[in-house]
């Protein structure tokens, strides 16, 4: 009997135990909220990030009872709003060599919009360089329309040269492709426009002709190694070489002259800047809100918003700086 009783005060005291535990821990949870929602954070962003991050971030935000504005309509009005203290975190999309200057902000690499050059796998091209890409798309003077004159021979020598690209009501992909390829002259007026990127996969399929610029990772299609000249002794702004103000380099400068090199669109060469067909986004912020906007950003780089990234057809950072960043917020605690 005394066993009994002494094995059920020891239940009960593992128990309370536990209990106490728990409740610290949610105290502790509960305090790190109400430090965060004490005053009401903003944030403002590229509307291209609506979906991606700005919908879900405010949907956190909700679910976990933080005093958060959240505001996805521009970069140019992030960036406005930003500078006049409005918000103290922008989300901004900008082009290689056109993020704002690190001098008085800092200036993080968060993620990237990628145009894929995609073809049918049975066809046996892998690389394709600049002056290709506007034969087969822009108006210039050496017109591609067969296989042949993009380096293919046998059975593909004669066949046709079908370009499609997507509109622009499907990202920013037309408009990327134009102004890093085509020099910010038109596609050409044989370019087959889709609406929405969700038919190019099966088009692609269907037709081994086809040569596309979509923003889906390729499928059931396969992505082409993009060549473009490049310097080998120039550093545009945004460069290795070139501070962002994050220590996380990338982005790369692509200018003429220079050696050939083709590149595949992974994490890593896109984020070393070598496949040139990206546009990326930043994070910026005031270096006097940093630790104001810390906890949001390991949220941001965490793994619930790199997948919201993946599922909205955005690219991450490569995992390795990912985890650099986060590990360097940690620290700065």
């Amino acid at each position: 009997m005394a066993g009994r009783r002494f094995r059920r005060r020891a239940a009960f005291s593992f128990i309370f135990s536990m209990l106490r535990q728990i409740l610290i821990y949610l105290a502790a949870g509960l305090g790190w909220a109400a430090g965060v929602s004490a005053q009401t954070l903003q944030v403002a962003g590229s509307d291209l990030l609506q979906v991606a991050v700005g919908e879900p971030l405010a949907k956190y935000a909700q679910k976990a009872g933080l005093d958060l504005k959240v505001d996805f309509s521009g970069t140019i009005p992030a960036m406005t709003q930003l500078q006049d203290d409005k918000v103290q975190l922008a989300i901004i999309a900008a082009p290689v060599g056109q993020q704002p200057s690190a001098k008085d902000l800092v200036v993080l690499t968060y993620a990237y919009q990628v145009a894929y050059v995609l073809v049918n796998p049975d066809n046996p091209i892998t690389e394709v360089d600049r002056d290709e890409l506007m034969g087969v798309f822009g108006t210039v003077e050496t017109d591609v329309t067969t296989w042949s004159q993009m380096g293919l021979a046998g059975e593909w020598s004669d066949r046709p040269v079908l370009a499609v690209c997507t509109s622009n009501d499907d990202g920013v992909v037309q408009e990327l492709f134009k102004h890093v390829i085509l020099g910010g002259t038109p596609l050409k007026p044989g370019v087959t426009i889709l609406k929405s990127g969700v038919d190019l996969p099966k088009m692609i399929t269907d037709n081994p002709n086809i040569i596309a610029i979509g923003r889906y990772a390729p499928d059931q299609s396969k992505a082409l190694y993009v060549s473009f000249e490049r310097s080998t002794s120039t550093t545009l702004p945004g460069a290795a070489g070139d501070s962002t103000g994050d220590g996380t380099g990338g982005d790369a400068g692509v200018v003429p002259g220079g050696s050939k090199a083709s590149f595949a669109p992974t994490e890593d060469n896109v984020y070393n800047g070598d496949y040139p067909l990206r546009l990326p986004f930043y994070i910026v912020y005031k270096p006097a809100n940093k630790e104001k906007v810390r906890q949001l950003l390991q949220v941001l780089y965490g793994e619930e918003f790199t997948a919201h990234l993946l599922d909205q057809h955005f690219m991450p950072l490569p995992d390795t700086e990912r985890k650099r960043t986060l590990l360097e917020l940690d620290k700065a605690k």
